[in-house]
């Protein structure tokens, strides 16, 4: 069930290990500093913004961002494993218009 949060502050919780928040409206998350992040249920949220690279990416056994339609670049360790859906990256779920990079800020800047 659903609360309608849009703004989730999770920073510095580096022995968070599971985030469940479907069905709401938040618009970003900076999980980066979250080391210990196994299982992400996101799904179905307002996303445009989504930093995983914390050098621990191989440890989320589970991300599912689907639904999140404004959602295009999201940042992790591996792009090119994460691209091609390679060891871990093979159970994360997103939405199509999504694509995986080092460093999302630029791409956004450079495209201005």
């Amino acid at each position: 069930a659903s609360n309608q949060m849009n703004i989730l502050e999770l920073n510095g919780l580096t022995l968070l290990e599971s985030i469940y928040i479907p069905d709401n409206k938040i618009t970003t998350l900076a999980l980066n500093t979250n080391t210990s992040l196994k299982k992400l249920w996101a799904y179905n949220n307002d996303l445009m913004s989504l930093n995983l690279k914390n050098g621990k990416n191989a440890i989320i056994e589970i991300m599912d961002i689907e639904k999140n339609f404004n959602l295009t670049c999201i940042q992790v360790d591996q792009v090119e494993a994460a691209n091609h859906k390679q060891g871990n990256y093979a159970n994360w779920k997103i939405s199509e218009s999504g694509f995986y990079a080092q460093n999302c800020e630029n791409l956004a800047t450079s495209k201005k």
